[in-house]
């Protein structure tokens, strides 16, 4: 009676649920929701193993699950990743269970999936960590990455400052609207200009922040250049030409700060100290016919 209970809750089951021998770890059976969840076929996985078939998208997590549950008859994790049988991201959350029955042992597995949820988290996340507008890494994202700096004993970086020149008249003339098409604008080419061993995010407004992992002095220098190039180059918005530049400062941690707010206050200086921002906006003003 017990049995034929078991096996009506198994068949009728909304969640995927996998019975394998623990011995052989080979598939003894599965529900109808695994077939629809995997893509495979009952026929396709009865004796064979869930390595064979490549559900595991890290195998060295499933042979870490398997011993921890071999030493506690019971495992669950939240989210936990497989691959489907089109090699698709499939999330979920698993309970592993160590079942006794004849003197054999089994492993009753059960698989809620929750795909949809993780795509929504993650959409959730970015949003929480990225600027709205640039689609950049924000403030937040910033301080996460400097603590992942700090717990990884990275005991050096360089913050560079970019603080755009006269983006208040290009506002006053063409409205914020077009501000924004020219900061998204201004975030795609320095975010082209970066390589991997750099971090860009907008720190506010119309400035940038770049953590760069380099104390060489004149690859600093020529990075910068690299950026500035980039950030000049012309483009068009609403049938206007906007060349657009800015002021650069940086500096070196731990040389000349005992943390990042420090450092980021001497990058802040000497934006300043050569903005000649009066100077850069008459020109521009003057090119854009807003006097």
């Amino acid at each position: 009676m017990q049995e034929n209970r078991f096996e009506r809750f198994f068949m009728s089951s909304p969640s995927a649920m996998v019975i394998t021998d623990l011995k052989t770890n080979m598939i003894k059976d599965v529900n109808e929701a695994f077939t629809l969840l995997s893509g495979f076929g009952h026929e396709d996985v009865i004796g064979r193993t869930s390595t064979e078939l490549d559900l595991w998208f890290d195998p060295k997590e499933r042979i870490r699950i398997i011993d921890e549950v071999k030493k506690t008859g019971y495992v669950r994790v939240t989210n936990q990743r497989f691959l489907n049988r089109f090699g698709e991201d499939v999330y979920a959350m698993v309970t592993f269970v160590v079942i006794e029955h004849m003197d054999e042992t089994f492993l009753l597995t059960t698989v809620n999936d929750i795909t949809d949820l993780h795509h929504v988290q993650q959409e959730l996340e970015f949003i929480a960590m990225h600027d709205y507008l640039t689609l950049l890494p924000n403030r937040t994202k910033l301080y996460q990455h400097i603590d992942l700096l700090i717990e990884k004993r990275r005991d050096a970086y360089t913050v560079v400052m970019l603080d755009l020149n006269c983006f208040k008249e290009i506002n006053d003339r063409f409205g914020h609207d077009v501000g924004d098409l020219v900061l998204t604008e201004v975030a795609r080419k320095l975010h082209g200009a970066i390589d991997q061993q750099t971090f860009l995010c907008r720190y506010g407004g119309d400035e940038f922040l770049f953590i760069m992992r380099t104390h060489d002095h004149d690859h600093l220098l020529s990075r910068i250049e690299h950026f500035k190039t980039a950030l000049e180059t012309p483009f068009v918005i609403d049938d206007h030409e906007f060349r657009i530049t800015g002021a650069f400062g940086y500096a070196d941690y731990p040389k000349e700060g005992s943390d990042f707010h420090e450092i980021v206050k001497v990058a802040d200086m000497r934006v300043y100290e050569q903005k000649g921002e009066r100077e850069a906006c008459d020109r521009i003003a003057r090119r854009l016919k807003l006097k």
